[in-house]
């Protein structure tokens, strides 16, 4: 747990560590210059970290690019739930398809973030559900597709759970090196 770190009365945590904040908007901007996402899944992606990040720099940084791009879309609309203690979770090296990383217990047990995915359309990183590869989770916004379609939204608190893992960060920081180093002339299909 990183110092810094908001805790309520009973030891969980309401928002993401100071560490977690900056490496997410990190992941972020190199996301945009790598050009996996766009313009509008940048906003998007900076506006949840307003929601969920620590006070201080990454959230003084995103609220002066969302307000010098005049962003309307206003802050998230994230479920909200019981508050997620720190998870339980494992990485694992199964050779060419990078790392993988796994939460053991509760409601993110079913999904497995890997570093690399060889879709055609791959997200980065990828991360699946274990018992229905079609279902996909955007691991910044918590929006799980099924094809093409939203099928749900992670809660706020397990969005914050999953970033303050330090190995998940390890594995998305990860899953773009490879994405840049691999991909580097891809032209990425970009919605905005």
């Amino acid at each position: 747990m990183d110092e810094g770190q908001e805790r309520d009365q009973i030891g969980m945590v309401h928002c993401l560590s100071p560490r977690a904040s900056q490496d997410y908007l990190e992941l972020t901007i190199e996301s945009k210059n790598l050009g996996v996402v766009g313009q509008i899944p940048f906003l998007e992606r900076l506006s949840v970290l307003t929601a969920v990040g620590s006070p201080g720099a990454a959230i003084v940084y995103a609220q002066a690019v969302l307000e010098h791009a005049q962003w309307v879309g206003g802050p998230p609309l994230l479920g909200g739930g019981v508050l997620c203690s720190p998870l339980s979770s494992k990485l694992s090296f199964p050779g060419r398809a990078g790392c993988v990383f796994e939460v053991l217990e509760g409601k993110l047990a079913p999904w497995v973030i890997r570093t690399a995915d060889e879709d055609i359309f791959p997200s980065i990183p990828s991360a699946r559900h274990k018992e229905n590869s079609a279902e996909r989770l955007d691991v910044f916004l918590g929006w799980s597709y099924c094809g093409s379609q939203q099928s749900g939204r992670l809660d706020l608190p397990l969005l914050v759970a999953l970033w303050n893992d330090e190995k998940f960060r390890g594995v998305v920081a990860e899953a773009l090196q490879y994405c840049g180093d691999r991909h580097h002339r891809y032209r990425w299909r970009l919605l905005a």
